[in-house]
Order: structure tokens, then C-alpha cells, then sequence
């Protein structure tokens, strides 16, 4: 009985002593960010914020979906032009940006320069279409969904969408 009261209380110290051990760490970390944040400052660089990146990202996509597809334009694809070739591309690039990379309805209307309803709409048209694809297998349902798949992998999807 005395042998593990002894081990319980030895295990006891050891879990303090890991817990001091750790706070230890955190206080070292703290101050090695802002040892590193001063320099920084110091030398005007700016630190770009996880958002920022993504966003970035997904600035770049559009365009790579713009070089893919020639017969489309930048100008073309953020102008109010209604070409169903034009609002399908847009729809495409919303869902994808918004259901496989997580952009935030406003934030790809920003990049589309698009009211965030719209863009809610436009992957409505697109669920909807994949609906229709999986449960009646219309034409035109498979065209979107084939055109959707086309735009995911030159956006760096890797997997279909079905």
C-alpha cells in the first residue's frame, strides 16, 4: 500500500514539475515574439495576417481561371456583364472559393466584385445543378458540373466535385 502512495506522489511532482516546465515555455515564447515583433517593427516589415494570404490565394486563382479559359477576360469576369458563360464562371469560382477553400461569402464578392447574395445565389445555382446532376443526370446539369470540375482543378482542387 505505502509503495504506490509513494508512486502516486512521485507522479504527482513529476506532473507539477512538467506544468512549471511548461509555463516556463510559454513565458520564453512570449518573449521570443515579442523580441521578434520589435525587430520587425524596427525594420518596417510588415507581417501579413493568415486572411491577407488566403485572399491573396485566391486572387491568384482567378486569375490562373482567367489564363485557363480565353475566352474569358479579368475585365470581362468582374464587369456587371450578364454572358451566361460569364455568370457560370463567376458561379463556379464562388462555390469552389467558398465550399472547398472557406472564403467568406464577403470576401469573395470583394474578389469578384460582387455583392456577398450574389454570391449566395450563385452557389445556389451551383448546389442545385449538382442536385439535378446526381438525381436526373440532365444535360445541362452535367455541363455545369463538368465546367465546375474544369475550374476546380485549374484552381489546385485535386479531387472532383460530384
Amino acid at each position: 500500500m505505502e509503495t504506490i502512495a509513494k508512486r502516486i506522489q512521485t507522479v504527482d511532482a513529476q506532473v507539477i514539475e512538467i506544468n512549471n516546465r511548461i509555463k516556463d515555455l510559454e513565458n520564453e515564447a512570449k518573449g521570443l515574439r515579442s523580441k521578434v515583433s520589435k525587430i520587425l517593427k524596427k525594420n518596417n516589415y510588415k507581417i501579413k495576417s493568415s486572411n491577407e494570404v488566403i485572399i491573396q490565394s485566391a486572387h491568384n486563382m482567378v486569375n490562373d481561371v482567367v489564363n485557363a479559359l480565353p475566352e474569358i477576360s479579368k475585365e470581362k469576369l468582374l464587369s456587371p456583364c450578364r454572358d451566361s458563360e460569364i455568370v457560370l464562371t463567376r458561379q463556379c469560382i464562388g462555390y469552389i472559393l467558398h465550399n472547398k477553400y472557406g472564403l467568406s461569402l464577403t470576401s469573395i464578392g470583394n474578389i469578384l466584385d460582387r455583392n456577398h447574395a450574389t454570391i449566395i445565389h450563385g452557389n445556389k445555382t451551383v448546389e442545385i445543378a449538382l442536385y439535378l446532376y446526381q438525381n436526373h443526370k440532365d444535360s445541362r446539369s452535367r455541363e455545369i458540373l463538368n465546367y465546375l470540375n474544369e475550374i476546380g482543378l485549374v484552381m489546385g482542387l485535386t479531387e472532383k466535385i460530384n
